[in-house]
């Protein structure tokens, strides 16, 4: 059972998934693919969301039927960042950022 609805509308919404552990991705999965959970986090921001992803978690494919069809809304959040903005490394990580074609123009 999930919690009741949490938290409120905000201008900016910065929602985190930076898990990048396969085992970890496995042993969670009920948790990160749940629709409802994201539905609560990315229906938040009033102006402007950013989320800020582990490119393994984005790619992740749970074993489950259930959570594969899940993981299609992350599928589907990638898909509409392809306005690349820039690339580096941040200390030992290398770091992409995309936005929403539309928003990048």
């Amino acid at each position: 059972m999930l919690p009741p609805l949490q938290g409120g509308e905000a201008e900016v919404v910065i929602f985190s998934a930076t898990a990048s552990d396969p085992a970890a991705l496995a042993r969670n999965s009920d948790f990160y693919a749940n629709l409802n959970r994201a539905n609560v986090a990315l229906s938040r921001a009033q102006r402007r969301m950013v989320v800020v992803a582990a490119r393994s978690m984005l790619g992740h494919m749970p074993s489950r039927a259930e959570q594969y069809q899940q993981m299609g809304l992350w599928k589907q959040l990638v898909g509409k960042c392809r306005a690349r903005l820039c690339n580096g490394v941040f200390g030992q990580a290398r770091v992409e950022v995309w936005a929403w074609e539309e928003a990048a123009a």
